[in-house]
């Protein structure tokens, strides 16, 4: 499985689990990001 693969993979996960659409997804995990290095946090990762 290449790293496309898992994103794809993930997001699918992301989207079953809370019902949100994948624009959804990917708008909270941008603001994530952002709020995170913000605060000097390190990067989102899973």
């Amino acid at each position: 499985m290449n790293a496309q693969q898992l994103s794809e993979a993930s997001a699918m996960q992301l989207m079953a689990a809370t019902e949100h659409t994948r624009a959804q997804i990917h708008t909270g995990l941008a603001h994530l990001r952002q709020v995170a290095a913000a605060r000097g946090l390190p990067p989102v990762t899973w």
